[in-house]
């Protein structure tokens, strides 16, 4: 995600918004951070996917938990018994 998204979304807010909360599935350049923490103007909070899932997950948002077999323990049952 390059800065001047960062920027744009940042001219979109108006002046009785505190901050600003950007997520995307994908990451944040160092630029778009950068732009996102200026002190000078106001705070945009950035979640990138990696965020978002790990959110997601923790308060059980829109994910399920799938199981798998586990072919390794099996393919070595042999040698066990």
């Amino acid at each position: 995600m390059p800065a001047s998204d960062i920027r744009d979304f940042r001219g979109s807010l108006s002046n009785s918004i505190e901050k600003g909360v950007f997520i995307t599935t994908g990451t944040f350049s160092k630029y778009a951070a950068d732009e996102a923490a200026d002190p000078g103007k106001k705070q945009i909070d950035l979640i990138d996917g990696n965020e978002l899932i790990n959110k997601m997950c923790s308060l059980g948002m829109g994910v399920k938990t799938t199981y798998a077999v586990d072919k390794a323990f099996f393919a070595n049952l042999d040698r066990m018994m």
